[in-house]
């Protein structure tokens, strides 16, 4: 068993191992796992383990590179156990996740701007505002259809935007913007009937 002093002197050669393991983590990380388990966390346990085990390991005499690779292992070990965790799930199932932004931006323009309700009447009524909306996209003039389309069915960028228009994507935000406000206030008036 280790003396007072000796079992100190672990414990800060461990601490002082802690940036250099938290950049292991991070790097080893996949980002949907980041989002998951902090990279601190692991880092933590790996520490932890590490105390634990100081007293069956004799580090004193070895070079400092060996601690070094011991804490590595440690930390990748957990790390990999960590990606199992949540990878072998339905549940926690990373690829189950999704962005709430990255969605809406993908859904059709009509289905985003409709109401969604359940019942057999609410259905039909979402139609009809669905028809109403593209048939009040048929009428914008093409480019600022092109623009409300591109953004919201599409998810574009506006700079993608401005290219395929050939205008910059300060022009293409405006053109946007125009589209949006002319299909505000042709529903604001009443004005969008059903072709």
């Amino acid at each position: 068993m280790e003396s007072r002093p000796e079992a100190e002197a672990i414990d800060r050669a461990i601490a002082a191992h802690r940036d250099y393991l938290l950049l292991v983590a991070d790097r080893s990380m996949a980002p949907a796992l980041k989002a998951k388990e902090g990279a601190s966390d692991l880092v933590q346990e790996a520490m932890l383990a590490a105390h634990r085990a100081s007293g069956r390991t004799r580090f004193g005499d070895r070079p400092p590179s060996e601690l070094r690779s011991w804490l590595r292992r440690l930390l990748l070990n957990r790390v990999a156990r960590a990606a199992r965790r949540y990878s072998g799930t339905q549940k926690r199932q990373l690829a189950r996740e999704f962005s709430i932004d990255a969605e809406i931006d993908r859904e059709s323009i009509a289905g985003s701007l409709a109401i969604d309700q359940t019942s057999p009447g609410g259905i039909a009524s979402r139609r009809e505002e669905e028809a109403r909306i593209r048939s009040a996209l048929d009428r914008l003039p093409d480019r600022l259809r092109a623009a409300v389309l591109w953004r919201h069915r599409d998810g574009l960028h506006f700079d993608e935007i401005g290219r395929r228009l050939g205008c910059s994507d300060v022009a293409a935000r405006k053109l946007w913007l125009r589209g949006l406000d002319q299909l505000h206030r042709e529903f604001a008036s009443g004005e969008a009937p059903v072709d």
